[in-house]
């Protein structure tokens, strides 16, 4: 889809910054964009260097290189300005995907865009708002209101009926492709609720067994796709509502045509139904080869972690972060791990992931990434986070962020002042090796000075002992154990649900 532009890696934190030369600008008047486009059909925007002495907005970086928004001396606004070698034009000519990052950054600064232009001014008190330094907000220096972001929740819906599907065309809509049933969430709605209720106004039909498939976020219509499989439930007779569809009709698979998938959610979710859904329940681990494996992993990590929020732990002080890194060997994903060097201060020589503290103004994810390009010696635009798991406890209590990232063009390189060797490990191996389990028991040992007398009971006082699962992965090459261990099979067990872990 329009945002998948592995390698490369979308930066959305907002920083207080200024243009380089070579950062790319934006200029939007309404859904036109300043652009040039050559006879083969790639886009190319300006660059900061022609805006000398105008005011940008930073917007976002992919990998290093920043975009920014032109502002009038009014602000954000729809003025036209004219620039040699650029014009206007719609800023549908991004879906052409020529180049695809810069594709997805349009679309996504056009939302911006939209956001920055109408709420110039307070919708409490109509002030005129002011750009926040330390996040992506507008505030109102007069009553305090603080405008963030405006995201709209829909649903993409693929109803489907044994070997067929429900297609449909948008009626008095620019766009004349094939489509799907579609919608908004309205207030006080699930996302369930809204499949149920956009299918029955939409074509009438009644359905079940909801299944949710892939998320999108959609700049051209400031959404937040979120795409659903379900089956018909009862009568298959369309209902058409034509103030919203033109057309709805059952296909077949055998009748469906190619669609882009590198564009849309509802584009890939019409190929993935054709190609992929009813062609046989999926093989149990130890039947893929480790080629299936190789295509498969990255898509099954994205898929099951979409949506995921992790559980925040209490507030502790000693917040890490690691990178659960997948490598990619002879055609096989592995987990690389590393053995930390014998000579540092704390845990020398255990087997860990890349990883390290959170440092003051850092966020877990810029953390983890930080420190696996320190320890790895490899750049931040060969990691590509795939999903953000649910953060672990250390030995002292402290939270461990863990980021599953596909480590691209790795050589096995990494800082020899930390790191003490590298390996990985086949996901086949694990699931065929399940870990050994023991139990232990946290207990509390008060000190020499500790005040018995105030307690009930004295030294005989009964303290609690609480129960702890410690993992151990038996790898011919080095035993992987404790909290590194433990993440590692929180992440199998719902990566391969299908295995016995």
């Amino acid at each position: 889809m329009i945002q998948d532009i592995a390698p490369k890696i979308f930066h959305n934190e907002y920083i207080q910054t200024g243009p380089e030369t070579g950062d790319t600008v934006f200029a939007f008047s309404g859904r036109e964009v300043l652009a040039a486009v050559d006879a083969e059909g790639e886009v190319s925007c300006p660059a900061a260097a022609d805006f000398a002495g105008e005011k940008l907005q930073f917007l976002f970086r992919i990998d290093h290189h920043a975009y920014f928004l032109y502002c009038s001396p009014e602000g954000i606004s729809d003025e036209k300005i004219t620039l040699p070698g650029y014009a206007y034009c719609d800023i549908r000519v991004f879906r052409k995907l020529q180049p695809k990052d810069l594709c997805f950054a349009a679309v996504t600064a056009w939302h911006l865009f939209v956001w920055y232009r109408d709420n110039r001014f307070c919708g409490r008190c109509g002030h005129r708002t002011e750009a926040a330094k330390e996040e992506r907000k507008l505030v109102c220096p007069a009553c305090g209101n603080e405008i963030y972001p405006k995201i709209a929740p829909a649903v993409i819906v693929g109803v489907t009926d044994g070997d067929r599907i429900m297609m449909t065309r948008y009626a008095g809509r620019r766009y004349r492709g094939n489509a799907l049933i579609a919608g908004f969430c309205e207030i006080g709605e699930t996302v369930e609720e809204t499949v149920r209720r956009e299918v029955m106004e939409e074509v009438g039909l009644h359905v079940k067994n909801l299944s949710y498939h892939k998320s999108q976020p959609w700049g051209y219509g400031i959404n937040l796709l979120m795409g659903f499989f379900c089956e018909l439930d009862g009568e298959s007779q369309v209902h058409l509502d034509r103030q919203e569809l033109a057309e709805a009709r059952w296909v077949s698979r055998d009748e469906i045509g190619e669609e882009p998938e590198d564009l849309s959610l509802t584009a890939e979710m019409i190929m993935y139904f054709k190609e992929k859904m009813g062609k046989g329940a999926p093989k149990k681990m130890e039947e893929e080869s480790g080629e299936d494996l190789a295509e498969t992993l990255p898509a099954r990590v994205r898929r099951l972690w979409t949506g995921h929020v992790p559980k925040v732990p209490s507030g502790r002080k000693g917040t890490s972060a690691v990178v659960i890194p997948l490598v990619k060997v002879d055609g096989e994903y592995r987990v690389l791990y590393e053995k930390r060097a014998a000579s540092l201060e704390h845990q020398p020589s255990e087997i860990c992931f890349p990883g390290g503290g959170v440092e003051e103004g850092e966020i877990p994810r810029t953390a983890a990434i930080r420190e696996t390009v320190e320890e790895l010696l490899v750049s931040d635009d060969q990691i590509e986070i795939l999903a953000e798991l649910d953060p672990a406890v250390g030995p002292s209590g402290a939270p461990i962020w863990p980021f599953v990232a596909e480590l691209h063009g790795y050589e096995n390189t990494f800082s020899s002042d930390e790191v003490e060797k590298v390996f990985t490990v086949p996901l086949s191996w694990f699931c065929q090796n399940p870990p050994d389990r023991y139990m232990s028991q946290l207990a509390t040992v008060p000190g020499e000075d500790f005040p018995f007398e105030l307690i009930p009971g004295g030294k005989n006082y009964p303290w609690r002992r609480k129960n702890h699962e410690i993992v151990f992965y038996r790898y011919p090459e080095a035993v992987i154990w404790g909290v590194t261990a433990k993440i590692t099979d929180e992440f199998l067990k719902k990566l391969f649900p299908e295995v016995e872990f």
